[in-house]
């Protein structure tokens, strides 16, 4: 920020206006100072703007919780935070003229978890302002089903059984950033088979994992038209490895988990069939009705972000297709029948 001014530009004195002219100084280079294109990222980018912005005062960090090992979403390897909703968490950040903070947090698939609580827990302790990734589910949303909970583990956590419980605050939830869609992944070897609906699994044994959204759809896709040819699975097994080795013919199973498994596994020949499931949850960021004038900003970002091409951007880098949102961005909750229709064709 500070210099003399004369062989290069003294940031304290930059009009506050000129974000564009900051940009263009700093991709194209100028006088002594070279082009850093390509060597910042444009979410760096926004943080230095927002730094120069701030006259270099430090500001309240932004705490936003991410899921911890959810990659392509969010992940951390050596200290280092990666994923979709990492760097889109920093972009917001950087707009707010705000320094990121992230509260990293375990998902639990134990049958006695509330993931939906646990968020909630997390936000009413005051340990975040925002939760990336939240799945925008009527149900979820609103008044919380219980007044109190235990935070699920998260850096810093005492042992479970020493967290108090927290009371819990009504939610609301940002505009939808991507939606997470169900896809059909099939075996090595059917390459050449086209699948256009649910029904081209008939001929095909299909893995899925019980008590599964997908499991449930499968089931009850035609009144059980496909039921003598599903395989099931284990919560803990993992259906794209024993698809790959031939196990069984093709799986249903949420996009963004195969964009994982091809980051871990670079020489697969799995790939998506293009067919996605006309059921999609849209997924925001989720905060305590208390503060809707943050979420309302986020909102005015995220438009922007959208407008700009940036969220998909945003998604590519990190590894992740993007799957634009589409209504109702808040899904109503899900019967039986509603399954049935989901799964149609």
């Amino acid at each position: 920020m500070v210099n003399s001014g004369v062989a290069t530009y003294d940031l304290r004195r930059f009009p506050l206006d000129q974000r564009e002219r900051f940009e263009h100084s700093v991709t194209s280079g100028k006088g002594n100072m070279p082009s850093f294109k390509g060597a910042l990222s444009e979410t760096e980018i926004d943080g230095l703007w927002a730094y120069v912005r701030t006259r270099g005062i430090a500001q309240e960090p932004l705490a936003v919780c991410v899921a911890e090992g959810n990659a392509p979403y969010a992940a951390r390897s050596k200290g280092v935070a990666s994923g979709f909703d990492v760097a889109l968490a920093g972009a917001i950040a950087a707009r707010l003229q705000r320094p990121l903070k992230l509260m990293w947090y375990e998902i639990e698939i134990e049958k006695e978890s509330s993931p939906t609580l646990e968020v909630n827990a997390l936000l009413s302790a005051g340990l975040c302002e925002l939760a990336a990734g939240y799945v925008l589910y009527e149900p979820a949303l609103g008044a919380p089903a219980a007044p109190t909970a235990r935070t699920p583990d998260h850096d810093g956590a005492k042992p479970k059984r020493q967290r108090p419980w927290i009371k819990l605050g009504p939610l609301i939830a940002s505009e939808p950033y991507q939606a997470s869609a169900l896809t059909v992944v099939l075996r090595p070897g059917l390459e050449g088979v086209s699948v256009g609906s649910l029904a081209d699994l008939q001929a095909l044994r299909t893995g899925t994992v019980s008590a599964s959204l997908a499991g449930a759809i499968l089931m009850s896709y035609r009144d059980g038209a496909l039921q003598n040819k599903l395989v099931s699975l284990g919560w803990r097994d993992d259906p794209l490895a024993q698809l790959e080795a031939g196990k069984f013919d093709a799986a249903l199973i949420e996009l963004n988990r195969l964009d994982a498994y091809r980051m871990r596994n670079a020489g697969t020949r799995l790939a998506a069939t293009g067919y996605l499931l006309p059921l999609r949850f849209n997924l925001g960021f989720a905060a305590l009705e208390s503060r809707r004038e943050l979420v309302d900003s986020v909102n005015a970002i995220l438009r922007e972000l959208q407008a700009q091409g940036r969220l998909s951007a945003i998604a590519r880098d990190a590894g992740l297709t993007h799957v634009p949102a589409r209504a109702p961005f808040i899904q109503p909750e899900i019967t039986l029948q509603g399954l049935r229709e989901a799964a149609g064709d």
